[in-house]
């Protein structure tokens, strides 16, 4: 008799768990949504700081006993808790703290300036470590889903500019009145383009970032530019190579579509190189450039480091400074960390990866052939050696483009040392940064000529950075040259490259080419200002290569064109990246041919 009646009990069962799981997010997205609208209006120093304190309490609790309850009718309990590791991390840590927190009280940076309870404090800093965790979980079954690799990408970009807008628009991110009344939010025209250019990594604006946004505002715009450099779901595939499952299936093909790895440890071991790269880079530059700042205390000089680094590596080229970097030419920081970061957030994570490889190896090499051991050594493959060639010559071109230039312009009557340490730099951003030594509204049109040309390249394939790629421009050449030659194909360090991404590369021009001309078109339109164009086209290619450079300044332009930078912005982040997303399908090829003929070039 029981074992008849055990299917409905199981189906019983199984929709009970799903109610409850619909329950806990109903609670915790209402409690969320709560909070943002409370201390995003009424700031977390009110007197509604303590009942948005009890409502995260309570919310906390109905969490542990929902995920708990779950777990009691899970027929593989083991499983239930492997899969879901995270979220019981953070219920068992936030029950073991709260005697602790009563008992002792936690560090001030928690509660800085606020009246809250500990205990609330702590109860609200757990449920968005909640949130969080659920957040990934999220991003990880979306991935595994079936669905179009690019729709997902372009989706998660959508998702986090949404995201980011309604955020910015919140009163606690603008900075206060002098006389402490409490100010409206971002306009929404202003939140959607800052929101857009954080996430895209991109840098223009149209208020200063300094003195227009708060703290909060300052933290959402660098967890923008966070998440928008490295790609949502990379944070979610990254938080899978922590649990022992692993990655499933179907989300281990669409991650590896999108980075392009060949088998599952080739994925993993891109995604962590991902991350410790990223994160090594900025910790350093972080800590180096703390020491730029001549005022304030060492909270103020740590955010300072903070924001520059990641805004570096991240190749967005947002600064809290009113100017950029403007003055800032002659400090060691700007040319010996900002700059490098720069170029290491441009390079691509699978060069550096495969450029550290070859490195240790020679090293190591060296060490075991007094031995007389002797291993196989890597190589640098063709992406390295092509990346790497075409990053070095682009960056000697521009600056001494540069420094020719603007010899009777921006650089006219400074000093030798002055005048290389402004090409140096301004090549560097050139490539897709934004950050900027020199006023552009004053440099030679000759100049912003190069620097578009610069800009529509940008950085190189899987890094920070948008353009065309340099691959793909360098592979542009490669494949004219061995025209002009009559070679039928192309061939690079003893390697041939296939026809098909050669096709690629031209695919990834042309659609940047009609995305530049039309977004130009536009803003030309909007403007109506025709001694104006070759700065909208420095607009408009600085937008569609996320480089964040400006000669007409941003927002002087009229709303409907600052919508077009907008989308443009937009385009140039996910744009060339989806199509090579979307080409890397395999289709099945027809087992017949039409007959060939010749066509007229020209």
């Amino acid at each position: 008799m029981s074992q008849g009646m055990s299917p409905d009990f199981d189906r019983l069962r199984k929709r009970l768990g799903w109610r409850i799981w619909w329950g806990e997010w109903l609670v915790a997205g209402s409690t969320v949504t709560a909070l943002i609208l409370g201390h995003g209006v009424h700031r977390w120093d009110s007197a509604l700081a303590d009942e948005l304190g009890v409502l995260a309490l309570v919310a906390m609790m109905l969490l542990s006993g929902g995920l708990a309850w779950r777990l009691s009718l899970s027929r593989d309990r083991r499983g239930f808790l492997r899969g879901r590791i995270l979220l019981f991390a953070v219920q068992v840590v936030w029950l073991a703290m709260l005697p602790v927190v009563a008992v002792i009280g936690l560090p001030s940076f928690f509660h800085a300036k606020t009246e809250l309870n500990d205990l609330l404090v702590w109860s609200e800093f757990a449920l968005w470590m909640r949130v969080l965790a659920s957040m990934l979980y999220v991003v990880r079954y979306v991935a595994a889903a079936r669905g179009n690799p690019a729709v997902v990408f372009v989706a998660s970009f959508g998702l986090l500019i949404l995201m980011g807008t309604l955020l910015l628009m919140l009163p606690i991110c603008r900075v206060p009145s002098e006389g402490g009344l409490e100010v409206e939010g971002a306009p929404p025209l202003v939140a959607l383009f800052t929101a857009t250019s954080a996430s895209c990594v991109t840098g223009l604006t149209l208020v200063d970032t300094g003195t227009y946004w708060s703290r909060t505002g300052q933290a959402i715009i660098l967890a923008l530019i966070q998440l928008g450099g490295l790609g949502v779901m990379t944070f979610g595939a990254f938080f899978a190579l922590g649990q022992r499952r692993g990655f499933l299936v179907r989300e281990g093909v669409f991650m590896g579509k999108l980075l392009e790895a060949d088998d599952a440890t080739a994925l993993r071991k891109m995604i962590a190189s991902i991350f410790i790269f990223t994160f090594a880079s900025e910790a350093i530059g972080a800590l180096l450039l703390s020491t730029m700042p001549t005022e304030g205390d060492l909270q103020e000089r740590g955010w300072f480091g903070l924001f520059h680094s990641v805004s570096a590596y991240c190749n967005a080229g947002f600064s809290l400074l009113p100017k950029n970097l403007e003055g800032c030419e002659m400090r060691w920081q700007v040319g010996g960390v900002i700059a490098p970061l720069i170029i290491l957030g441009g390079l691509g994570f699978d060069v550096l990866r495969n450029v550290t490889q070859v490195v240790f190896a020679s090293v190591r090499r060296r060490l075991t052939s007094a031995n007389g051991e002797l291993g196989s050594r890597p190589r640098l493959t063709v992406t390295s050696r092509l990346v790497l060639v075409t990053t070095l010559g682009l960056l000697v071109a521009g600056a001494a483009l540069f420094f020719v230039l603007e010899a009777g312009g921006v650089l006219r009557g400074e000093p030798l040392q002055q005048r290389l340490a402004h090409s140096w730099f301004q090549t560097v951003t050139f490539r897709t940064a934004g950050f900027n030594t020199v006023d552009f509204s004053r440099t030679q049109p000759s100049t912003r000529l190069v620097a578009i040309g610069m800009m529509f390249i940008g950085a190189s394939p899987g890094s920070t950075g948008g353009g065309i790629k340099t691959v793909v421009f360098s592979l542009m050449l490669l494949a004219t040259a061995a025209t002009v030659r009559g070679s039928e194909r192309l061939e690079i360090a003893g390697r041939s490259i296939g026809d098909e991404f050669i096709r690629r590369a031209a695919a990834v021009v042309a659609m940047a080419l009609v995305a530049l001309l039309t977004s130009t078109l536009l803003v030309v339109m909007f403007e109506q200002r025709g001694d104006l164009f070759l700065d909208h086209l420095f607009e408009t290619t600085s937008a569609l290569g996320t480089v964040g450079l400006s000669s007409v300044g941003t927002a002087n332009l009229q709303p409907a064109s600052q919508l077009v930078i907008v989308a443009t912005m937009f385009f140039g982040r996910v744009g060339p990246l989806t199509v090579l997303v979307a080409l890397t399908r395999r289709r099945t090829e027809p087992k017949y041919s039409y007959p060939s003929e010749r066509v007229m070039l020209g």
